[in-house]
């Protein structure tokens, strides 16, 4: 038997393969995880793929609409809680250098340290409401007498007697004159009571008999009692003292629990943040994440401190000047000026207007010399603010108006006058934090004041070199993808 010869196993290897001859399963191919050579760009790498931007959908913004609405909601039913750990938490940031120094200088624990400094300002806090106990209690018995003798000079003031004699002008010139009703005649003795009278029409058909009635037995007089007054019944709006009293436990409760949170976070607060960090995967985040702690702790740290100087320095100037000016417990509209400083804009108009009224009920101004006490006060606010402040805190924790303005409405709102005390240092925590956040750094820009030329065009060159090392961690990412296929 002979082989058949090469050339015929030529042929049949290039005849085409008969559909039932073909294999039901192809073999797998490997996975491409390079670009062939012969395929690649000439720069010999691809670029990355955009990643998917799905973009604002309707849902998307109604479910964020909710949730503001949630958090704000949340904010304002909680607050018996929430406002007492937020003043806790921001006093602690200002108190926690003060425990740390007498760690390092005293060698005294975290708890120690907490009671030394929650009892040294409960002292200060009780020394202060002793001294002003006094000069608070005169003014207030004094009010009522004040305000009668203030009412009668103001009678006297001219320009008062203009303003009331154009009001009266002004209310009478709308008034439309109308011919007056001629009166009812007058009843006739004898005259025989008619049973369609209105006084009795509303008995109906017993009217005509109840009437005879009447008139039979000579009618009804009425004795009145010159003596006794009438009774009026008025409905007053409860009294400011009344009000003091009624919210007093609350309020006082509020900061008792401020008081016990404000201790646990500065004997608790190291031990708190290590148990977060604790939390982090590697160790990069750790370390990124205790920078960024420590970094907003002295700088949240250093501006409240700093406030707190710069308002108490404030305080002292005011007191100064309403001594100067002849204002009756100095004292007392210092302590006031150097609280209000706490809320920007709107405290020294409020203070100005508290020292001017307090000026007018003096029996020895007049309205003239009761305007000066609002200028110094509006005239030293004008100054701090100007360029103390500036000076002092620099461009760096400068807030926008707008953005202020904002925060005090919403705080104020959701939790009253401490809400509005809490808003500049909540949005300057804010602020600080977000400067330190790469990610967040638009927010900041947001918040902080208007740029000049010099500032956007530095944002502008930060925001391009950012850029241009996104762009070279993306080709570099890219690059390090793209490979030459195994040989065969």
């Amino acid at each position: 038997m002979t082989s058949p010869p090469a050339d015929a196993d030529s042929s049949a290897a290039d005849s085409p393969v008969a559909p039932s001859q073909v294999p039901s399963e192809l073999p797998a191919l490997p996975p491409l995880t390079a670009v062939p050579p012969d395929l690649a760009p000439p720069g010999g790498s691809l670029p990355a793929p955009a990643p998917l931007d799905p973009g604002w959908t309707t849902r998307t913004r109604a479910l964020e609409v909710l949730a503001a609405l949630a958090v704000a909601y949340t904010l304002f039913f909680a607050r018996a809680v929430l406002l007492p750990f937020t003043l806790a938490f921001v006093l602690a940031l200002l108190f926690r250098p003060v425990v740390r120094h007498l760690r390092r200088r005293w060698h005294l624990n975290e708890y120690a340290g907490a009671a030394g400094v929650l009892a040294g300002t409960l002292g200060l806090l009780a020394f202060g409401l002793f001294l002003l106990a006094v000069p608070a209690e005169d003014f207030v018995r004094g009010i009522p007498e004040k305000v009668d003798a203030a009412t009668v000079k103001l009678q006297d003031e001219k320009l008062f007697r203009s303003f009331q004699s154009i009001q009266r002008k002004l209310s009478n010139s709308g008034e439309l004159s109308l011919p007056a009703e001629p009166p009812p005649p007058p009843p006739v003795g004898d005259e025989e009571l008619d049973g369609e009278d209105p006084n009795y029409a509303a008995l109906g058909a017993a009217g005509p008999a109840v009437a005879e009635e009447v008139r039979e037995a000579g009618g009804v007089e009425a004795e009145v009692d010159e003596d006794v007054p009438a009774l009026v019944v008025e409905e007053r709006p409860p009294s400011l003292l009344n009000r003091v009293f009624n919210d007093a436990p609350e309020a006082l409760g509020g900061f008792a629990l401020a008081f016990v949170f404000l201790y646990f976070l500065l004997a608790e607060g190291d031990a708190i943040l290590n148990n977060v960090i604790g939390l982090l995967p590697t160790i990069a985040d750790k370390r990124e994440a205790v920078g960024l702690t420590r970094a907003a702790e002295k700088g949240v740290s250093r501006y409240l401190m700093l406030v707190s100087a710069i308002n108490a320095a404030l305080g002292v100037c005011i007191g100064i000047a309403m001594w100067l000016v002849g204002l009756p417990n100095p004292v007392l509209w210092g302590v006031m000026a150097g609280l209000l400083n706490f809320i920007p804009y709107v405290g020294a108009f409020v203070g100005a207007a508290v020292v001017f009224l307090v000026a007018y009920l003096e029996p020895e101004f007049s309205l003239g010399e009761a305007a000066l006490a609002p200028l110094c006060y509006m005239g030293i606010n004008l100054l701090e603010g100007n360029f103390v402040t500036p000076a002092v805190l620099g461009k760096t924790i400068a807030l926008n108006p707008l953005m202020v303005l904002l925060s005090l409405a919403f705080w104020g709102w959701i939790w009253g006058p401490t809400g509005a005390v809490l808003a500049v240092p909540l949005l300057s925590m804010t602020k600080i934090v977000c400067e330190d956040v790469e990610a967040l750094r638009p927010l900041a820009l947001l918040l902080g004041p208007r740029l000049d030329r010099e500032s956007m065009a530095a944002a502008n060159d930060t925001a391009k070199t950012d850029a241009v090392a996104t762009d070279a961690a993306t080709a570099d990412a890219a690059g390090s993808n793209a490979a030459a296929v195994p040989a065969a």
